[in-house]
C-alpha cells in the first residue's frame, strides 16, 4: 500500500488505556497522553516561576497558568482533587523559593552598577594651598629701624655793613641741640631675607628719663612736650645786640625761630597730626619753617645815637639885649637803635 493510502491510518495500534473516576463516570485516557500532559504541566510552572518577578504576580500567574492544564487533565483524566492541590502546592513553592534569588540578582547588578560607575569616574578634588613665608620681627636688632633726628638752634652775632646790609660775625652762644628718637617696624622675610618697613613713630622708649624722646645734647630747652605742642629752645640775652627770631623769608607763618613742631608732625594739617602715619617732622623733605631740623637765631647789633642839647641863657631886650648872661649849659642824650635784619 503506498505511503499516502489514507487506509494506512486505519491500522490498529496497541495502547494502553486506564479507567479513572470522575464522579459517577468512569472515563479512559491514554497513558502516553498523561505523561506528557503531565511534564508539560510542571516544565510551564517551573519556567513561569523562575521568569516572573513580583512575588504576588508569580504566584497568581504560576497558579493560573497550572490550574489551567490541571482542569483539562481533570476532565480528560479524571485526575484527583488531591493531585490539583499538589500541583498548586508545588508551584506555589517554586515561586516563593525563586523570588528571593531574584531579588538578590537585581540588588547585585544595582550594587554592581553603581561600584562600576564608580570606578570609571574618577572622583577629583580641587585643593588649593596658600604657602606663607615665615616672617620675624627685627625691629630692635635693625639698625635701620632706628633713628636719631637732630634739632639745632644756631645763635650767631652779625655786623652792619656802611651799605647797610648784615653779615655773621662769629657765633654768639653755642648752639643748642636737641636728640628726637624714630622707629619703625621692621619685618624680615626669612625665606627671601627681605625687610619691609612700616611708617616712622616717635619712639619714647628711649631718651632722658624725665623728657622720654627727647635727649638734650646741648643749650637750654624750656619746653619738650609729651603731648602735642611746640618744641621750644631757650634765647639767650647778649648786651648791644637784639636777638632777631623771625627767621627767613620762607617762614610764612612767622612762628619765632626758636620753636618746632611736635614730634609726630607729618604735615596732615597746621596744628596737629595723625600719629599713625610717619612722621617728616625734623627732616630736610618737611616743607614748612618750623619743621625743619635747623634754625638760626641772629643776634644784629643795636644802634646808638648821642644827641646834645644846649642852654644859652640871654638878655631879651634893652642895651644888653642879646648878651650872654651865663655860660651856655650843654646835656647830651643818647638814643638807642635795636638791630633788626
Amino acid at each position: 500500500m503506498g505511503k499516502n493510502n489514507p487506509l494506512r491510518s486505519m491500522t490498529p495500534k496497541n495502547k494502553n488505556y486506564k479507567l479513572y473516576k470522575a464522579k459517577k463516570q468512569w472515563i479512559t485516557a491514554c497513558a502516553t497522553f498523561m505523561l506528557a500532559f503531565g511534564a508539560t504541566a510542571v516544565v510551564n510552572a517551573s519556567v513561569q516561576a523562575d521568569t516572573t518577578t513580583p512575588a504576588t504576580t508569580q504566584a497568581g500567574g504560576i497558579v493560573a497558568e497550572s490550574a489551567q492544564p490541571q482542569s483539562s487533565v481533570t476532565e480528560s483524566a479524571q485526575q484527583s482533587g488531591e493531585t490539583k492541590k499538589n500541583v498548586v502546592a508545588n508551584t506555589s513553592i517554586t515561586s516563593e523559593q525563586k523570588i528571593p534569588a531574584a531579588q538578590a540578582t537585581e540588588n547585585s547588578s544595582s550594587a554592581s552598577s553603581v561600584n562600576k560607575t564608580n570606578s570609571r569616574v574618577p572622583n577629583y578634588a580641587n585643593v588649593v594651598v596658600h604657602l606663607v613665608h615665615k616672617t620675624q620681627d627685627v625691629t630692635n636688632t635693625d639698625p635701620a629701624a632706628q633713628e636719631t633726628r637732630t634739632v639745632t638752634v644756631n645763635y650767631v652775632k652779625t655786623k652792619v655793613n656802611e651799605d647797610g646790609t648784615y653779615t655773621e660775625d662769629g657765633n654768639a652762644f653755642t648752639s643748642a641741640v636737641l636728640y628726637v628718637y624714630y622707629t619703625r617696624q621692621a619685618t624680615k622675610d626669612l625665606v627671601t631675607g627681605t625687610v619691609t618697613y612700616g611708617p616712622w613713630q616717635w619712639n619714647t622708649k628711649k631718651g632722658d628719663s624725665n623728657t622720654p624722646g627727647y635727649h638734650v645734647v646741648s643749650g637750654t630747652w624750656t619746653n619738650l612736650p609729651q603731648e602735642w605742642a611746640r618744641v621750644t629752645a631757650d634765647v639767650p640775652t647778649l648786651d648791644g645786640y637784639t636777638a632777631y627770631t623771625g627767621g627767613p623769608a620762607t617762614n610764612t607763618n612767622k612762628v619765632p625761630a626758636n620753636q618746632f613742631v611736635f614730634p609726630t608732625w607729618n604735615g596732615s594739617d597746621g596744628d596737629t597730626s595723625d600719629i599713625s602715619k610717619g612722621s617728616t617732622a625734623y627732616t630736610t623733605a618737611a616743607p614748612l619753617y618750623e619743621a625743619q631740623p635747623v634754625h638760626t637765631i641772629f643776634y644784629v647789633p643795636n644802634k646808638t645815637e648821642a644827641r646834645t642839647i644846649t642852654a644859652k641863657f640871654v638878655y631879651a631886650g634893652g642895651d644888653k639885649n642879646g648878651q650872654s648872661v651865663a655860660p651856655d649849659a650843654q646835656i647830651q642824650v643818647f638814643f638807642k637803635q635795636a638791630g633788626t635784619i
